[in-house]
């Protein structure tokens, strides 16, 4: 990008470095934890990007946001009983709900980010 522009990031953080300490060893779906928030400022600023604009959502909206996809597949669910896929969908999602209530919930948070160019 030219010097000047912007550049707005949405992404999962993590709430806090503790976090890393009480990850549980298999998180399954995870290749590597995301930063926290102050870590995705600094890697703004290692790529001389100045940080202008920042929200970050409430466990409020990360709940609405997590159970939205929950009802989705409940509705294709209940739409699609013969579907070949549908108790691996299942199946996946309440393995999904099980992690995000016993660590997700507690440890990440989604933030959109919004910075300027400035090298």
């Amino acid at each position: 990008m030219k010097p000047g522009g912007v550049l707005i990031v949405g992404d999962v953080v993590l709430n806090s470095e503790q976090a890393v300490r009480e990850a549980p060893q298999n998180l399954v779906g995870w290749s590597h934890l995301p930063p926290t928030l102050a870590g995705r400022c600094q890697e703004f600023q290692t790529a001389d990007v100045e940080l202008i604009g920042l929200s970050v959502s409430s466990t409020d909206d990360w709940d609405h946001y997590t159970s939205l996809m929950w009802s989705a597949v409940d509705r294709w669910a209940a739409q699609n009983p013969e579907h070949p896929n549908r108790t691996e969908v299942l199946q996946n999602v309440q393995e999904g709900k099980v992690k995000y209530l016993n660590w997700e919930r507690e440890h990440l948070g989604w933030a959109v980010m919004v910075g300027r160019v400035t090298g």
